[in-house]
């Protein structure tokens, strides 16, 4: 369990969410669907328990990636609805995943 008042003090804009703790100003958004994990305000959409995070413009979370509102998972790609032939195509619209692996790796890139 946290504090806000303790997290501010550890680092200003850190956010305390849940019994995670303190999340740093870089992941300051709490996940009610995520115990487990915070995001960041680029990637503000949480995807569930240790399913990563996705950005505002991409809120449909599959399992590599995020597909735009309204478009549907479709293996490695995004799909849509074909509204004359309701048949899936296929789009090419799509933004990689941040998930908490690739943020500690990154973490221990950049220091």
């Amino acid at each position: 369990q946290c504090i806000q008042h303790q997290c501010t003090i550890e680092e200003v804009g850190s956010t305390c969410c849940f019994n995670l703790g303190c999340c740093p100003a870089s992941n300051n958004i709490c996940c009610s669907n995520d115990p487990t994990n915070c995001c960041s305000t680029q990637y503000p959409v949480c995807c569930g328990v240790g399913k990563g995070c996705c950005p505002q413009r991409y809120p449909v979370c599959c399992s590599t990636h995020c597909c735009t509102s309204g478009s549907y998972c479709c293996g490695t790609k995004c799909c849509r609805q074909d509204l004359l032939t309701n048949r899936l195509i296929e789009i090419n619209d799509k933004i990689s995943k941040i998930n908490q692996y690739e943020k500690i790796m990154m973490k221990i890139y950049h220091q």
